[in-house]
């Protein structure tokens, strides 16, 4: 049965195809890889070991001015500017589970 094809950008793809890679050859090792159950993060298992990974797009923060709609917001009333976090397109894989120096998390 055919799927739909992936409705997002460009690096939300590429997220998703690293991320096939990564499972397809973690479980050739006999790794399984599971959620929380809440989709909040994933691990491997690897024997009785548990390691936490994350793979994100990195977003920046940068200050902006505020609008004038955004000025008479009562929120933002003793502020002049505000905070927004803009994509980069840049992906992070990041292990989240401490394998301490020189261990390995086959």
């Amino acid at each position: 049965m055919p799927h739909d094809p992936i409705d997002g950008s460009e690096i939300k793809k590429r997220r998703l195809r690293i991320l096939s890679a990564l499972f397809g050859a973690r479980e050739r090792l006999r790794n399984r890889v599971k959620t929380d159950g809440y989709g909040h993060y994933a691990y491997f298992e690897a024997g009785d070991r548990k390691i936490e990974f994350a793979l994100f797009e990195y977003e920046r923060q940068r200050r902006r001015p505020l609008t004038d709609e955004e000025k008479y917001d009562s929120l933002y009333q003793h502020s002049k500017w505000r905070q927004i976090k803009e994509p980069t397109g840049q992906l992070v894989f990041r292990i989240k589970t401490h394998i301490g120096i020189g261990g390995k998390a086959e």
